[in-house]
């Protein structure tokens, strides 16, 4: 048999696509997962430093606002001082005098009071001369205008102005003559409302809170967006601290929410006024969400894609992979292959049409070799038969020709005296008996030639198949005899003809009576059955049945006992004789006469053989007499 050469052994993998798909999704998700965080802590940190630097860039503008104001405020005090000194102006013309616009300023104010050296106020440039002085001596600012004229001093808390009605923060200078002796002065208000709203005016980046915080820690006006915010205990205390240090101006920071609060602040016009800055954390907060919650959704929308795109390159790549490597383990493997489904993608639908002819191609080359064996086992079984053949026929011709020859000699030698010798007659026999072996031995093998040709010349009529047998019986008689065998004929009443080859049907009971009889010790039976079956669509059959309860022949003997020269086992045809073609030749004449020859057996127990005809061979008419 041809063998297909081995291919070369190949290690296993130590991981399938699918599990290196997995890790690389897995890898790739770490992968994400660690760029968003990387991303998220670098939009902290960005958002941290800018709202640091926009915090510092909003109050250092508003600071130097505030200088500036309160330059500009000092001057214009200062003058008006001198002026009303030096003119020592009376009250009556003290309402004349009139203030340049300063609305730009961020401490702008439009009007102011006079304190007499008494410190009672007295005129007003609004209302002019005051129908009753207010004594003011207690007021903490006041008395520090006494003690340190030309020099700006603010009120510790806001007051409610006595014309506009609203919060002010009142600011005095005192003035003193040229002996240095305390002339009064001046006193003005600065509007907390306007105060916020210049601030707001300033402020150039939205989110930025605003405080003004006086004396005490307390604060006494802040901007509309800083309506919640409520400084913290810890914050103020810091910043009562920087104060105590002298230090107005600075950085302060505390831990809140997910951002640490960052404050700038600074002392207002020398005063005791702090105000501070800060980043409104709730727009700080909603500003890095609206920035990372797109990066997260975004991010979320890559990572949900990977378990899609993995069942994708499964469905698409990884199955189509796996059905195509299997199939082609299969074709490896010699194991039956299923038809493979057609693929989407033209590179595995190519694959698999190769791998289509590659099965084609294998399925083709083993009927090739099959029918090569089945040759080569053909020539082989010819090569033996053609060996057993020549054996057997040697040894059934020697055999007889030697007797022949011997006793011949033996005559024409006249060993026994002139050839009137009772001996010479008996050897005259066995020559005959000798020859007429040799002559059926041809005829045999003459037969199974002209069968095999399809040269034999059939003739057929109706034959009583009992009384045949009995013919056929006597042929056997004296072996049957001899080996005290028991031969029963059991046939079914009214048993019609059957139509057929008289000579040949005889000739096939011999073959079959003496193979049985040959292969059966003594004491055994032989059984002859003849019966008419009807089979399940109610057509008849005429059956002929010879049982025998020899010795049986093996299971894988039964096929080879039906070729011609072979028999059951080897060496038999030294035991017991014969060329192997009695039942081979008898098949073909069941063949030719349009019947159909079986063989049952059981090795120890015996054999059956198994002729019947079609209904067709039955003849409608039936013997006269019927033997049983």
């Amino acid at each position: 048999m041809i063998k297909p050469r081995s291919s070369p052994s190949i290690a296993p993998a130590s991981r399938s696509l699918k599990q290196e798909l997995i890790i690389i999704s897995l890898i790739l998700t770490s992968v994400l997962v660690f760029l968003f965080g990387y991303f998220g802590l670098a939009l902290y940190q960005f958002y941290q430093e800018r709202s640091s630097l926009i915090l510092a860039r909003e109050s250092a503008r508003i600071e130097e606002a505030f200088r500036f104001s309160l330059a500009s405020t000092k001057d214009t005090m200062e003058q008006l001082n001198k002026q009303i000194v030096e003119n020592n102006l009376n009250n009556k013309l003290f309402s004349t005098f009139k203030i340049e616009d300063n609305a730009s300023n961020m401490l702008s104010w439009n009007m102011f009071s006079w304190i007499t050296p008494s410190l009672k106020l007295t005129v007003n440039s609004k209302k002019g001369i005051l129908d009753a002085p207010i004594d003011v001596s207690s007021r903490e600012y006041v008395q520090t205008m006494q003690d340190q004229p030309w020099t700006a001093v603010f009120s510790p808390i806001p007051v409610i102005g006595m014309v506009s009605g609203e919060y002010i923060l009142t600011c005095g200078m005192g003035a003193t003559l040229d002996n240095g002796r305390f002339a009064g002065g001046l006193i003005i208000g600065f509007s907390l409302d306007g105060i916020m709203k210049r601030i707001e005016t300033l402020i150039q980046s939205p989110g930025i809170d605003f405080m003004l915080i006086g004396t005490k820690n307390l604060p006494v006006a802040w901007s509309k967006s800083a309506q919640n915010w409520s400084p913290s205990t810890n914050f103020l205390r810091a910043l009562e601290l920087k104060k105590n240090q002298r230090l107005y101006s600075g950085t302060l920071s505390e831990n809140t929410r997910i951002i640490p609060q960052e404050y700038k602040y600074f002392r207002v016009a020398n005063s005791d006024y702090i105000l501070v800055l800060r980043h409104n954390p709730d727009f700080s907060y909603h500003e890095l969400l609206n920035s990372f919650v797109p990066r997260l959704v975004e991010l979320m929308i890559i990572l949900s894609s990977i378990p899609l795109i993995f069942l994708w390159g499964k469905h698409r790549v990884i199955n189509p992979i796996i059905l195509l490597t299997n199939h082609a383990h299969n074709l490896a493997e010699d194991e039956p292959t299923k038809e493979l489904p057609k693929f989407q993608t033209a590179e595995f639908q190519s694959l698999s049409t190769q791998l289509h002819n590659i099965a084609h191609y294998i399925a083709e080359r083993k009927a090739t070799e099959l029918e090569l064996v089945k040759k080569t086992e053909i020539a082989e079984n010819a090569v033996k038969a053609k060996s057993d053949f020549l054996s057997c026929i040697t040894h059934e011709l020697r055999t007889p020709l030697n007797a022949i020859i011997g006793y011949a000699s033996i005559q024409t030698k006249e060993l026994y005296g002139p050839l009137g010798h009772p001996k010479y007659y008996d050897y005259v026999k066995d020559i005959q008996s000798a020859g007429s072996h040799l002559l059926g031995l041809i005829d045999t093998i003459l037969d199974y030639v002209r069968a095999d040709e399809g040269n034999l010349q059939i003739r057929y009529e109706d034959i009583d198949i009992v009384k045949l047998l009995h013919e056929s019986i006597t042929i056997a008689l004296d072996i049957i005899e001899e080996k005290k065998l028991n031969i029963t004929i059991e046939a079914d009443t009214n048993i019609p003809y059957l139509i057929s080859d008289r000579i040949r049907l005889k000739q096939i009971i011999i073959n079959i009576l003496s193979n049985a009889i040959k292969f059966m010790s003594s004491q055994k039976q032989i059984t002859i059955s003849v019966k008419i079956h009807r089979s399940a669509n109610k057509t008849r059959q005429f059956l002929l049945l010879i049982n025998d309860s020899g010795s049986g022949i093996k299971e894988d003997d039964i096929e080879r006992i039906i070729h011609p020269f072979q028999q059951g086992e080897s060496g038999l045809n030294r035991r017991y004789g014969g060329v192997g073609l009695g039942l081979p030749l008898s098949q073909k004449l069941i063949e030719i006469l349009g019947g159909t020859f079986l063989i049952e057996s059981v090795f120890g127990v015996g054999t059956t053989v198994i002729i019947s005809f079609p209904e067709n061979f039955i003849s409608p008419h039936r013997p006269r007499y019927h033997v049983s």
